[in-house]
């Protein structure tokens, strides 16, 4: 997972400030959400689609550990 993870620093110029956020959720969140079944479900599929085509289509932030 920590492929697909990208980590976009918002404040560079500010590491006291910084936050980090992803275009998918971390490990750590994802198996501790719903969608973690311990095997990849059809559920977590049409999850996974319907983010990829809101990232596609430009509709989709990263998001934060919060946000997820």
């Amino acid at each position: 997972l920590k492929l697909i993870c990208l980590i976009i620093t918002n404040n560079p110029s500010d590491r006291k400030h910084d936050e980090h956020v992803s275009w998918w959720p971390k490990q750590i969140t994802w198996e501790a959400g719903y969608l973690d079944a311990g095997y990849w479900t059809p559920t977590a599929e049409s999850w996974f689609q319907a983010r990829m085509r809101s990232i596609r289509d430009g509709t989709a932030k990263p998001k934060n550990a919060t946000q997820w």
